[in-house]
């Protein structure tokens, strides 16, 4: 289930939201939106662990209400937890999103036109924050 979807049912049962002790919630894409989410709307990431099967990556967070710290980009999209308890799937995920990236990067040199320069500075963007959660992942 993508991170729109959990949002929307989260929004959806509202009325519920204390009457729950625990949500377990496993956003296929955009778990940064979702983290965010949970940030501005009072719950707090009591647990996260990431997974790794058949190449493919998996973030599940234990969620309970309460006061989360403000996230930072990197925070966000890689995971107060994972990065402050030193995952270790997320530190082989780390170095592949940044070979990727670099790779991609290196695909979009000498290609000019705004779409390009568009996309090239998204990705040097999050370049950028995946090498901050790896700076943060070693302290």
């Amino acid at each position: 289930m993508g991170g729109e979807l959990i949002i929307h049912i989260l929004r959806e049962g509202r009325p519920l939201w204390d009457t729950v002790r625990h949500w377990i919630l496993s956003p296929q894409s955009e778990p940064e939106k979702v983290r965010v989410y949970l940030q501005e709307n009072g719950f707090l990431i009591a647990k996260e662990r990431m997974l790794c099967e058949d190449g493919k990556f998996y973030v599940v967070m234990d969620v309970v209400r309460g006061v989360m710290e403000p996230l930072d980009m990197a925070q966000a999209v890689y995971g107060p937890c994972l990065i402050r308890e030193k995952d270790p799937v997320l530190s082989d995920f780390l170095k592949r999103e940044e070979g990727v990236l670099s790779r991609i990067l290196d695909g979009l040199e000498g290609q000019t036109g705004e779409k390009a320069a568009a996309r090239r500075e998204q990705l040097e963007e999050r370049l950028a924050c995946t090498r901050r959660a790896m700076d943060a992942y070693r302290a």
